[in-house]
């Protein structure tokens, strides 16, 4: 995985990113030129985390939905936005899509990144 292959869909991400998704789409496009350090993606990233997270829907009781089962087996339950409504889609792929350069960044497996890649593509 190159950098260059994820340059396309963090421009896609901007273009049907909410104003909250795009200084998080700002520093991994600055990341994938060399002129963002792995601290300051990582905050990015999370801070586009937390921003999802306070838009979706409450985790109800004690009903396990379908993101906190997603949740346990990976990092990231907006991966599989499968229970929130249709209008947090692009934001859940603005998220999906900063995670995978965070771990192209921090050298994580290929198939990591093509995951969140993936989850990104999947929800634009």
């Amino acid at each position: 995985m190159t950098p260059a292959a994820l340059r396309p869909l963090l421009l896609r991400c901007d273009a049907a990113a909410p104003a909250c998704a795009r200084p998080a789409l700002v520093v991994a496009l600055r990341s994938l030129d060399g002129d963002a350090s792995v601290p300051v993606l990582r905050d990015a990233a999370a801070d586009l985390r937390a921003a999802y997270e306070r838009i979706a829907p409450p985790r109800v009781g004690h009903v396990r939905t379908a993101r906190e089962a997603h949740g346990d087996r990976f990092r990231a339950p907006w991966c599989d936005p499968c229970d929130d409504p249709a209008e947090l889609r692009p934001l859940a792929a603005c998220v999906a899509a900063v995670y995978a350069v965070e771990a192209l960044a921090t050298g994580e497996r290929e198939s990591r990144v093509e995951h969140y890649q993936r989850a990104a593509e999947g929800w634009l």
